[in-house]
Formats: structure tokens, sequence, C-alpha cells
């Protein structure tokens, strides 16, 4: 008797059937099916294309965001550092830290068209690496990795990111490096890696606070140590530099209060700022309800992560991912292209459902991220205004995640069973150090 093929064709139906006895047609379908949010990429970078193709000055047209790196670039490689932090604003100014500005040296020698190729070019490829340093600390099927992916890839913020060339995607790598080392037991190396965050000061103090809130010193040790770093390079530009910093750091502050558009941003403040009926509110009025309003969520994501990292095998990714939510939530300013960095909560909520303890917990979270996803995309492309309602959003979504985190007791390994292998969550939910990541050496 012939041996059982793997793989078999039912007889007259053209149709490959797999040894488990699915249709090799209905496996093509279910894959084309998770890469269909791609759909949305494909037209918003098509459309984006056309707009330039149609412009009669592309060059022009371009001038976004990326732009402000090029300018400051092409000072730089000129010698004309005292020019890069503008004494008068304009459309693009330069408000990073001095250190920063070594950054755009590459930029400072090319053509404009070069240049923002490059820009958008490296933010995809930051993304896509990131992604992969996320598979590694995630164990799951390829196929619910690539399903997660394209929807990230699918996201408005991704597609922003590219358009405009922001740094973002650069900010998304670091993250995921010091996640990936930090899971190896490296955290002196994560530290090192998230202190490249410093480019970006607010993103880099949230989630600093929450690593001392879990007393990982040597994590914070290698954010100190970077930092340094980044302060002494930034010597030979000249002192002075830091004082323009100061003063450009506070007029820019002015304008987010008075000239920026609330509906670009993703906080409680930007909600805030345009609910209707609290523009008679004075700006100090407004500021005492955005920090009532954002101190319950301190409240909760410092009792989580101090509860959660009590436990023999604690979540690190989660924990990580509701670092990130208060640090955008709760933050004064974050524009709606770094909420890209919400992809760690989302992809640890659906790599990782088996270590939620509430099935209600992990559902409402999931109605959350939906809700982000569609209102980012409705906010940008199609209202351009109205009332910023990704921030309390995202405040619900981290309340829920920080109320299931901190129900969860310290001998917690895996709440729920374990699923058969190839299921979402993956082969290895009952080992803590593969997906739990295990606790560093602190």
């Amino acid at each position: 008797m012939n041996e059982m093929r793997p793989e078999a064709t039912r007889a007259g139906s053209g149709t490959s059937v797999t040894a488990g006895g699915v249709p090799g047609t209905r496996r093509i379908a279910t894959g084309l099916l998770r890469m269909s949010p791609l759909i949305l990429t494909a037209m918003s970078q098509s459309i984006w294309l056309a707009a330039l193709a149609q412009s009669p000055k592309p060059l022009v047209t371009a001038h976004l965001d990326w732009y402000t790196f090029f300018d400051a670039g092409r000072k730089f490689v000129r010698g004309e550092i005292a020019s890069i932090y503008p004494h008068a604003f304009t459309t693009y100014f330069w408000v990073y830290p001095p250190y920063c500005i070594y950054l755009t040296a590459p930029l400072g020698v090319l053509t404009e068209p070069w240049a923002y190729v490059l820009c958008a070019v490296a933010q995809a490829v930051a993304i896509v690496a990131a992604l992969l340093l996320i598979r590694a600390v995630l164990p799951a099927p390829s196929s619910t990795h690539v399903g997660a992916f394209a929807v990230v890839l699918a996201s408005m913020p991704f597609n922003m990111v590219v358009i405009l060339g922001q740094p973002t995607g650069i900010f998304v790598l670091a993250l995921a490096a010091a996640l990936w080392t930090f899971s190896k037991g490296y955290p002196l190396m994560a530290g090192l890696s998230l202190s490249f965050l410093a480019t970006k000061p607010p993103l880099a103090i949230g989630l600093a606070f929450f690593f001392l809130v879990a007393r990982q010193w040597r994590v914070l040790a290698g954010l100190g140590i970077g930092f340094a770093v980044l302060l002494a390079s930034s010597v030979p530009l000249g002192l002075e530099r830091w004082s323009e910093y100061r003063s450009t750091t506070q007029r820019y502050l002015d304008l987010v209060q008075t000239d920026l558009p609330m509906w670009k941003q993703v906080t409680m403040y930007a909600f805030w700022r345009t609910l209707p009926g609290l523009a008679r509110l004075s700006e100090r009025e407004r500021f005492v309800l955005w920090f009532g309003s954002i101190t319950p969520l301190l409240v909760a994501a410092c009792a989580a992560w101090d509860r959660a990292r009590r436990m023999s095998a604690p979540p690190w990714p989660r924990l990580f991912g509701l670092g990130v939510l208060v640090t955008i939530a709760a933050n004064y300013y974050v524009f709606y292209y770094d909420s890209l960095l919400l992809l760690f909560p989302g992809l640890a909520w659906y790599l990782q459902s088996d270590r939620y303890r509430s099935r209600t917990c992990h559902r409402l979270v999931g109605i959350t991220i939906l809700s982000v996803f569609v209102i980012g995309y409705v906010s940008v492309y199609l209202v351009q205004g109205g009332v910023a309602w990704t921030g309390p959003v995202l405040a619900f979504w981290l309340l829920a995640e920080a109320w299931d985190l901190f129900g969860l007791s310290p001998g917690d390994v895996t709440i729920a069973p374990n699923r058969e292998a190839g299921g979402r969550g993956g082969h290895a939910a009952l080992r803590p150090h593969t997906v739990a990541l295990g606790t560093p050496a602190s």
C-alpha cells in the first residue's frame, strides 16, 4: 500500500488539500485576507505620489516635516551652526536638542529630492526592522505575525511618517531594540537603546519614570550613560546652542497653546482643548483640568507596574506597552504621527492574549485599538478638525490594561489555558522565559 502523501489533490476537483484536510485555496484566501490591510497603505501612498506628479512644483509640495531636518543638515554642513535654531519662527523650524544636529549631516550633502527619498525610505526600513525585532521577542506563528504587521503598516501613523519624513520610525526602532535587549537579559544595553529617545525628551522621560517604578536600575544606568554621551557630543557645537534650544522650546510650547492645530494631537490635553463648550476657560483652568484627568492614569499605570513586576515572570512586553500608552496619552503634546509607537501595546495585546486575566478586558482593549485605527484615518484624511477623540480612547485603553495587570497574582505565569501550537499566543504559552521574558537581573 502506498504511503499517504502530506499533500494530495482531491480527485476531479483540482483543489489542493493539506494533511490536515484544509484546502489549499482556503489557506491562500486566509493569507490574502491577512494581507488585505495593506490596501490602505497602497492607496495612501498612491494618492500622495499622484499629488506630487500633478503638482506644477512637486518639490514645493513635498516641503513637509522632513525639510526641517534637511535645512538643519545643510546649515550644519556649511558651518552655519548659529543659524540652525530659528530667530523668527517660519513654517519649518528646528526644535530638537543640540546633539540631534549631527544626525542631519547626511541630508546636508544631498539634493532636496534625494534628501526626501532618504528620509522616507529610512523610516520605512527602520519600522520593518523594529517589527522583526518584536517578532523575536513575541513568539507566534509566522501567519499571525504577518497579519499583525500588515495592520501596523496599514495604519495612518505609518503612512504619514513615510510621507512626512518624520523620525518616528527611528524612535520605534530604538524602543524595539530596547525591548529585545531587555528580553535577552541585557538591561544596560536596553537603557542605552532607550537613551536615543532623548532626541525627543518627553518620550524618554515618560519611559524612564516607569523603569524607575519597576526598580530596573541597570536600565536607568544605561539610559543615564547614553544621555551623558549625547550631552558631551553637543559641546563642540557651542554651549550657546543650549540657550537657543531653551528659548526655542519655550516659544514652541506657546505655539502649542495658541496656533498649532489641536486635532492633529492624540493627548488628553488636546481632547480638553478641542471639546466644545470649554473655549471660555482660561489656559490655567485648562491646565488644571488636564492635570486632573491624567493623574488617575499615572496612578493606575504605576500601580500596575509595581504589582506586575513582583510576579515570578512579569509580562514585560505588556508593561512596556503600558509605559508607552501613558507616555502618549498623558503627555502635553504628541502629534498623530508619533502614535505609531502604539504598535508596542497593540502587538502585545494581539500576540500575548494568553497573558490576560480577564477576557472582558482583552475584548475592551481590542475595541479601543480598532477605534484608534479608525479615528486616525477619519481625523487626518476626512475631517481634519473637530474633537481630538484619540486622547480619551487611549485613556480607556490604559485603564483596561492597568486593571487587568493589577489583577494578576504574584504566582501567575499563564492565565488562559495553553492553546495548541499554532494558535495565537504561540506554542510557548506556558514557558515564562519565552512569553513573559522573565526578569533580567537588576
